[in-house]
């Protein structure tokens, strides 16, 4: 509401000085927890609330560029990378198709890199942890940290799968527009966990990101276990989010698929935040989701193949054995170790998946993930 009885500026800056700050701050200091709360319960919610029929999958025929074998990359204005680029264009056509890497040849002849020099504040208020982003709009890579060289194949694989359209963002495994009527942002943490696992694999680990996006590429490495390699890969470089759920529909419900996206949406939000116990109680119940959608993947996987006859008993227990190790039963965030998953929890999913036909014995040992 407007006030319509104007104050001089003298009177403003009177008023101003009368103020007791350190009695506003106190009494602030009540709403400032509520709105921290109300904005991690809202989130949460929001993650709940998300609908499948939303997830899109686009159809472009790109315009490939087959000779890019000797690609002038002084167009791009970028040469302090030119031997990173260069570097990443040799491993990803040696061990991708054209089809599959369609996306980068239409995004690197446009391709913008900047070197922020004023991304302290952007840092402080978003995202402390970020080194550097893509812009799927702009076709544009910042980096906000000179001294991390590695994180610009990260994001170079962003750029290898993104593409944006009819006001949607497709960036591998994750779907974003702000559009009235089709609001959409789903993805964020499997996406993110995706392209550090494929980082890695093809540009080696790096002690400069040590620690980036670990929990949710610890996820993926096992979704992928089942989907299989070369199917995951493909789907990541055509931004079929949709087709990933198609593929993991074949195990579970659609209702599990987006509880789990969301849940790892919400542990790539918030994970490492200062929190508070009730907070920190919502972790844990994220991460223990998170542990038993992929559990239980495992095991109607390898339920399927019994049941077809590719494996024997004796199969069906060792791979238990080698699932429930990879998925883990402990995984410690910030010094503090959370239970995944339980012994109880665990001879429960085996019984009902196998309807307690197959005597499988798994021991009630702890070890951390």
């Amino acid at each position: 509401m407007i006030n319509k009885n104007k104050m001089s500026i003298n009177d403003a800056v009177m008023l101003a000085e009368e103020i007791d700050y350190k009695q506003m701050v106190t009494l602030l200091s009540p709403l400032v927890f509520f709105y921290a709360s109300h904005r991690f319960f809202y989130n949460y919610r929001l993650c709940r609330d998300f609908k499948a029929k939303k997830i899109k999958q686009i159809k472009v025929k790109p315009e490939i560029n087959n000779d890019l074998k000797e690609y002038d990359l002084t167009k791009l204005n970028i040469k302090q990378y030119n031997y990173a680029i260069k570097t990443f264009y040799n491993v990803m056509k040696n061990n991708f198709s054209n089809d599959q890497l369609s996306f980068f040849y239409n995004n690197i002849s446009n391709l913008r890199i900047i070197d922020s020099n004023n991304g302290l504040l952007y840092k402080i208020f978003l995202n402390t942890n970020y080194v550097a982003n893509y812009d799927t709009k702009d076709n544009k890579i910042r980096i906000y940290n000179p001294d991390c060289y590695t994180a610009i194949y990260h994001e170079l694989i962003h750029m290898s799968s993104s593409i944006c359209k009819n006001g949607i963002h497709y960036t591998g495994f994750k779907q974003y527009s702000l559009k009235p009527g089709s609001f959409i942002n789903i993805g964020q943490g499997i996406n993110e966990g995706y392209t550090q696992l494929l980082t890695e694999r093809y540009f080696g680990y790096s002690r400069e990101l040590r620690g980036v996006y670990e929990y949710e590429m610890h996820l993926m490495k096992n979704i992928e276990k089942v989907i299989g390699k070369e199917k995951m890969e493909n789907l990541f470089f055509k931004a079929n989010l949709k087709g990933l759920i198609e593929e993991l529909n074949k195990y579970l419900s659609e209702d599990e698929i987006f509880s789990f996206i969301n849940n790892v949406d919400f542990l790539n939000k918030h994970l490492k935040d200062d929190f508070n116990n009730i907070e920190k109680g919502m972790i844990e119940n994220s991460i223990k989701s998170t542990s038993e959608f992929t559990l239980k993947l495992f095991i109607i996987d390898i339920c399927n193949k019994y049941k077809n006859g590719e494996i024997t008993a004796n199969d069906v227990e060792i791979m238990l054995e080698s699932c429930i190790k990879s998925v883990g039963l402990k995984v410690c965030i910030k010094k503090t170790n959370y239970e995944t998953i339980n012994h109880d929890t665990i001879m429960n999913m085996i019984n009902s998946s196998f309807n307690n036909k197959i005597d499988i014995k798994i021991k009630n040992k702890k070890k951390d993930n």
